[in-house]
């Protein structure tokens, strides 16, 4: 079999962090050498420490045999362009057969550490090329949420809590980027040509097209899932909207309060002014006014996200239904259903800001009370738990 063995190094960056460097050794020595950072590398698909064609073959099954994954897909990104796909299999092919001056580029470098025993574990790190915050051609702002495992829902002793709240475990198998902040209008604007068309009153309630870098808000479901798919053709990325399992596991962005800044038990739940004004996450609370406030007026989560805990509410895409009582990893929700679910808006209270907290709607609905944000795929393929009795 052809192979070249691999050697890997570290060194500290100018900025303090790591900086992962690999290169090519031809000393014939197989796995790394003594003392070095294990890591995992481009085209290094099985983690071997050797480039070879079985590095090839694993990504070919993997897109055309529906064979499981490979067991580092960051590392089977070998061009590290955000997706695996057949040109990985080539890079690593003609880097194998092709002579060095052929001119084709050799897979790119190292992207992270490992430090499990199997050196295996690599899809908790994000592209090379994918820093941990982005924007897009149009301008969005993005974060890269990693995966991980929370409680989601809300214990019984949780105050405002609903029934619907079934606390239970969540695994989020693959990482993704988030909007940083809720859809613009004049983001949406700039993907489907026009403004939503609101009733005269909606317009005069909310303060509509004369409050600048304002969320969009009068979208149905539909009109949010088209937004989408245009701007997936724009950018050539795929977009979509959140599952509810991704927006609560970044609204509370590692907290299990009913708030990411904590319980705010010193807040009346519902409506109306209170003195002395009640202070929410270090900003005061709004008597639950229908005008729209800037994406980014009030402090972020501790993830960076802002916005998720008022403003406007946000559609998510699966149909609202009870959530399972087990664990569960990468949840979508039921099947089918009459209601799509959206999360977190200030018109209904604090206690309709809660990370936990949830309503639903037909998705034909629009209201001036919901907007949504969108998530940017990275190369993953999820694991999915079947919903209940699925």
């Amino acid at each position: 079999m052809v192979s070249l063995p691999l050697w890997k190094c570290a060194r500290l960056g100018a900025a303090g962090g790591l900086t992962f460097l690999a290169s090519l050794a031809l000393s014939g020595q197989e796995g790394p050498p003594p003392g070095a950072v294990p890591q995992f590398v481009r085209g290094d698909v099985d983690a071997d420490y050797v480039y070879s064609v079985t590095d090839a073959i694993i990504v070919l099954e993997y897109l055309f045999l529906d064979s499981p994954s490979p067991p580092c897909l960051s590392a089977a990104d070998a061009g590290d362009d955000g997706r695996v796909d057949l040109g990985d299999a080539i890079l690593i092919l003609f880097y194998l057969f092709l002579d060095s001056d052929s001119g084709f580029p050799a897979p790119y470098p190292s992207c992270g550490m490992d430090l499990t025993p199997d050196g295996l574990t690599c899809e908790s790190y994000p592209p090379c090329g994918t820093p941990p915050r982005k924007t897009s051609p149009i301008g969005i702002d993005l974060i890269y949420v990693a995966p991980g495992t929370f409680s989601m829902g809300s214990p019984p002793t949780e105050r405002s809590r609903s029934a619907d709240e079934e606390p239970h475990q969540v695994t989020i198998s693959c990482g993704f980027y988030l909007g940083k902040y809720e859809v613009k209008r004049e983001e949406y604007a700039s993907v489907m040509g026009s403004f939503p068309h609101l009733p005269p009153e909606f317009e005069e309630a909310t303060g509509g097209v004369d409050l600048p870098n304002t969320p969009v808000f009068g979208v149905s479901w539909h009109d949010a899932v088209e937004f989408c798919r245009k701007l997936s053709e724009l950018e050539s990325v795929e977009y979509r909207l959140p599952t509810e399992a991704e927006w609560e596991y970044a609204c509370r962005a590692g907290t299990q309060t009913r708030f990411s800044f904590g319980d705010a038990l010193e807040c009346f739940d519902g409506c109306g002014y209170q003195d002395p004004p009640c202070r929410v996450g270090d900003y005061l609370w709004e008597d639950c006014n229908p005008v729209k406030k800037p994406v980014d007026g009030k402090l972020p989560n501790p993830w960076g996200i802002y916005g998720m805990h008022g403003n406007v509410g946000e559609w998510c895409s699966d149909w609202y239904g009870p959530y399972p009582t087990r664990p569960v990893t990468d949840p979508k929700g039921p099947r089918a259903g009459t209601q799509k679910v959206w999360r977190a808006t200030e018109v209904a209270g604090i206690a309709g800001c809660r990370s936990a907290n949830r309503f639903h709607t037909e998705p034909v609905g629009k209201g001036q009370n919901v907007g949504f944000r969108v998530v940017q795929e990275t190369p993953c393929r999820p694991h999915i738990t079947p919903h209940i009795g699925e």
